[in-house]
């Protein structure tokens, strides 16, 4: 196994970095709307906390990926947060381009197409909950020593 040091602490540092970038990113169009005195939507605003959370998200990897690079270990989660992350921004910019479109989206022309377009904005909302359940999926548990001589078993020696 080639040692990895380099690669944790080059990702560690794009991520923590990105991850600031979009902070920095959503501070600014929030001041934004701020300093012209005009109050953002809904839609603005939820949009505004996942590119937030996207952020705090890039972040935390970044920060994991550089305790990797210097040896620590870093343990597994037991919330999938990418999972839970991809799948809210399927579901909001799905429902969001379906209830709000904006001016220069593009519209049906005919029953078909709106058909279709109606189908796909199910489809990647279904996929976005999918992702989000996923999330929370719990898991599978290691059957240790203690466990097994609780239920009786015998564990094969490794």
């Amino acid at each position: 196994m080639a040692n990895r040091k380099p690669l944790h602490l080059f990702f560690g540092i794009v991520l923590v970095i990105l991850g600031a970038a979009f902070g920095l990113l959503a501070a600014r169009a929030s001041f934004q709307y701020v300093h012209a005195r005009v109050l953002p939507g809904y839609w603005f605003a939820g949009g505004m906390i996942l590119f937030i959370l996207l952020g705090a998200f890039f972040v935390w990897i970044g920060a994991n990926e550089l305790r990797r690079a210097t040896g620590q270990i870093v343990k597994k989660p037991k919330f999938r947060w990418g999972r839970l992350l991809t799948g809210a921004y399927f579901v909001f910019f799905s429902l969001h381009s379906h209830f709000a479109p904006s001016p220069n989206s593009l519209k049906a022309d005919n029953d078909a197409e709106a058909f279709g377009m109606l189908i796909s904005t199910i489809l990647m909302v279904s996929i976005g909950l999918v992702l989000m359940a996923l999330a929370f999926k719990p898991r599978k548990m290691e059957v240790t020593a203690e466990i097994a001589s609780q239920a009786g078993e015998v564990l094969p020696s490794q």
